[in-house]
């Protein structure tokens, strides 16, 4: 059996075992029963178009648009409200998340590139822990990826098809989560718009293209229907429910605050888990490579794109932003852990990606919830997959390997730890955590030995 086809397999029983081992996962007492308890009013008093908690009361409304609990719903509807049924459709939506990440990359780059990052983001802990639980993590990380493949299709092969896509992708994720489904694929576009002059050309061309006003028009009718039809069942509560869901909605404004959440930094290196030093060496900084055919290889080249014509506040801004940029970037080297400033690639567009949402989060998030990085599995797995696959030609694995040995002995520890004594300190039971934790230590063993004499693969 060939290595690929061993590969396939493997990925096949992995997606099995989720599926089979559904019914031990019991319903927890977070945010998990708040979305059960509102997806089976919705099968059993049929209240589909507004989200409530007490049946018949539109009053009792929560601040999430209808769509995330449609996607939990639909499957007890046609097989039974239970716990094993509220469960599965998030092993569901993995699946497409994977499927997506496969056949999208598989036509925009390479299968190569495709198999890694899909089998990457399967065994990733985000992916693999929120895909057992009935929460809208992962129907939102389903739109905010296709929203983000549509823009680098777009942005690669100039089709219209992308741009309705991406419509599409940022209105079903702002039905899910509100604000947050739009804000992450937005930042990316901001970042491109910055850092890259190929990406800039393009995106600023929008508005002289006949795309823009059919793309908009397909994102207003997408949320229009679904916002206007809830008005019906809400009546009076409609507008209150408006502003819960964009104004006053913790995942709009309550959450928002200038400050630096270190929690930020540690939910990061285990977001992709057992894969992380594999990532991490993937990112690539917002910066310029030094001239290769220069004597002094690592000196910066001078930075001066062409300026798209523009009137009034626009030739203000912009010449500033950029001058701002060139002063910031001539701080750092530049070398091979730098991004070109002109080239469109994936590695570069999935830098970008991961930086925008990252510094974000950082800085201007105050959500403390490993749940949040979920929608960094996708961009973090295909930079590992892309690392993954150049890794046997590149000699300098030092600090890669040090890395995923101090991930291999930390990981040791917590399990120990959590053999000696599996109770947190609320007094809860992590017994049924042992075996994903040992299985995931288990698997950086043969990690740390192909990183010690990596081949090209």
């Amino acid at each position: 059996m060939s290595w690929r086809r061993s590969l396939w397999l493997l990925l096949a029983l992995f997606i099995a075992v989720s599926f089979l081992t559904l019914p031990r996962d019991a319903l927890q007492n977070d945010d998990a029963s708040l979305y059960a308890l509102m997806a089976k009013n919705m099968v059993v008093h049929r209240e589909w178009l507004a989200p409530l908690i007490s049946p018949g009361d539109p009053a009792s409304f929560v601040d999430k648009p209808p769509v995330g609990l449609w996607l939990l719903a639909w499957f007890p509807k046609l097989f039974g409200v239970s716990e094993l049924t509220i469960h599965f459709p998030n092993v569901i939506y993995f699946t497409l998340i994977l499927a997506l990440l496969y056949f999208a990359l598989a036509r925009l780059t390479a299968k190569k590139i495709a198999l890694y990052s899909t089998l990457i983001a399967a065994t990733s802990l985000c992916l693999v822990v929120y895909s057992r639980a009935p929460k809208l993590d992962l129907p939102l990380t389903l739109f905010v990826l296709a929203a983000h493949l549509a823009l680098y299709g777009w942005l690669k092969k100039d089709q219209p098809r992308y741009l309705l896509i991406f419509a599409a992708s940022l209105a079903l994720g702002f039905l899910v989560k509100s604000g947050f489904g739009l804000l992450l694929p937005l930042l990316t576009v901001l970042f491109l718009l910055l850092f890259n002059a190929t990406a800039r050309k393009r995106l600023l061309s929008i508005p002289q293209t006949p795309y823009l006003i059919p793309s908009i028009a397909l994102f207003v009718i997408i949320i229009g229907s679904v916002l206007c039809a809830q008005a019906f069942v809400l009546q009076d509560q409609w507008l209150p429910y408006l502003l819960s869901i964009t104004l006053t909605s913790k995942y709009n404004t309550g959450y928002l605050g200038f400050g630096f959440s270190y929690s930020i930094v540690g939910f990061l290196l285990i977001a992709v888990f057992p894969w992380t030093p594999l990532a991490l060496f993937g990112i690539k900084l917002p910066g310029w490579k030094g001239n290769k055919n220069s004597p002094h290889p690592r000196q910066h080249k001078a930075f001066s794109p062409p300026l798209p014509k523009g009137e009034g506040v626009y030739n203000i801004i912009m010449p500033f932003t950029l001058s701002l940029w060139e002063r910031v970037r001539r701080l750092v080297p530049a070398g091979e852990g730098f991004m070109s400033r002109s080239k469109l690639n994936l590695n570069s567009f999935c830098s970008l990606w991961f930086w925008s949402n990252l510094l974000f989060l950082l800085f201007f998030y105050k959500q403390s919830d490993l749940r949040t990085f979920t929608v960094f599995v996708p961009p973090l797995a295909i930079l590992a997959g892309i690392k993954l696959i150049g890794l046997g030609w590149n000699k300098r694995r030092g600090s890669l390997l040090g890395l995923q040995i101090f991930f291999l002995v930390l990981f040791t520890i917590i399990l120990v730890a959590l053999l000696i004594k599996p109770v947190n300190p609320q007094g809860f039971s992590l017994v049924y955590a042992i075996v994903p934790i040992a299985l995931f230590t288990a698997s950086l063993i043969p990690l740390t030995s192909y990183l010690w004499r990596p081949k090209p693969i």
